[in-house]
């Protein structure tokens, strides 16, 4: 059996420029009525790199909203109708300074199921070469190879 909620009415209660919130007015597989805050957000793209060696590429970044410093892979937000392959090329050249010959399509996450519309798109990339890109790294973000296996225990 297919589980569903029937959406009755739906206010929007934010709008801001990465996302907006509705609160949404639902009835019930029972017949009740419930509310659902949604955040509704475009999705993302993100990129494993491989290097020849097995190594990942991963970013060092500050979260503000953490207060805290991460290590993550390669990712961006996506723009409205935005090709998420073309955006996860985009950021591996951003964020890393290199191009793939290869890539591999490893599916989506659904990070925050619960309240959120975001979908991340993830795709591995091999065979990484550098760049004629302007990148240098700076103030914002560092990046570092690690072993898979290293990546793997964080």
């Amino acid at each position: 059996m297919q589980h569903t909620e029937i959406k009755l009415n739906s206010k929007e209660i934010f709008k801001g420029n990465v996302f907006r919130v509705t609160m949404d007015q639902v009835e019930l597989e029972n017949g009740m009525t419930s509310f659902r805050e949604v955040v509704h957000h475009n999705g993302g793209a993100c990129i494993l790199p491989l290097t020849d060696d097995d190594k990942v590429l991963m970013v060092r970044q500050y979260r503000y909203a953490l207060k805290e410093e991460l290590w993550e892979l390669p990712a961006g937000k996506l723009e409205k109708d935005e090709d998420p392959f073309e955006a996860a090329k985009r950021e591996l050249e951003e964020e890393c300074g290199v191009t793939a010959e290869r890539f591999i399509n490893l599916g989506v996450l659904y990070p925050t199921v619960g309240y959120d519309s975001e979908k991340i798109y993830i795709w591995a990339a091999k065979g990484l070469k550098p760049t004629s890109s302007t990148w240098t790294m700076g103030n914002f973000w560092m990046w570092q190879a690690c072993r898979l296996t290293m990546y793997c225990r964080w």
